[in-house]
């Protein structure tokens, strides 16, 4: 909520490389996946450098979590949208300034 309320962050927040995996792991401050989900997207990760949101746990994790777990993913999966979208990504190559570089 810091970067995005007060500081008005407008991308969005990826973990350290398998710190997600940690969490439950190493610090056990979650006992599930679930747990795990929860704590990170509830505090604002959207994206995960790791293996824990893998498409079938995040699927998993969607059908079986309650409306405000659901409303978190939601609302990371917007904020990548949108960074995607303001980047050019649906946008003809001809539109995009940068779409020659590398």
């Amino acid at each position: 909520d810091l970067a995005r309320d007060s500081w008005g962050f407008r991308g969005y927040i990826v973990s350290d490389c398998y710190a997600v995996n940690r969490v439950l792991d190493r610090h056990h401050y979650a006992n599930n996946l679930t747990e795990v989900l929860n704590a990170t997207l509830g505090a604002g990760m959207d994206l995960e450098c790791g293996n824990i949101l893998a498409a079938s746990n995040v699927l998993d994790f969607y059908k079986s979590s309650a409306p405000a777990a659901r409303a978190s993913l939601d609302a990371s999966l917007e904020r990548l949208f949108e960074v995607q979208l303001r980047l050019g990504w649906a946008d003809p190559p001809a539109a995009v300034p940068w779409s020659d570089y590398g």
